[in-house]
């Protein structure tokens, strides 16, 4: 029983850090737009991930002439946790199935 609620646990970190890496790259990417039709999508998409911005700018934040980061490296981080470290949970719970 424990097994399978942590199996169905590390899906669903998985599932989250896919969803909020995809939320990322598409606030960075309609920030990056011109055009003031689009400021609906940005600020919907702004206050879906403003608490993962505000970490990014306290941890990940690169300032390179033009480009700044803008919660990209965190969209990467979390896509790498997701791919590569999650499903090692997933794993690990078959050695508690017995």
């Amino acid at each position: 029983m424990t097994a399978s609620i942590l199996a169905a646990a590390a899906y669903l970190l998985i599932l989250f850090c896919y969803f909020f890496t995809l939320l990322l790259c598409l606030e960075w990417f309609f920030h990056a737009l011109p055009g003031a039709g689009l400021n609906p999508l940005r600020r919907t998409l702004f206050l879906a991930v403003f608490p993962l911005l505000s970490f990014s700018e306290r941890y990940f934040s690169i300032d390179h002439g033009r480009f700044h980061s803008r919660g990209l490296l965190l969209a990467v981080l979390l896509m790498v946790l997701g791919r590569y470290a999650a499903p090692w949970l997933v794993l690990a719970s078959y050695g508690l199935r017995g």
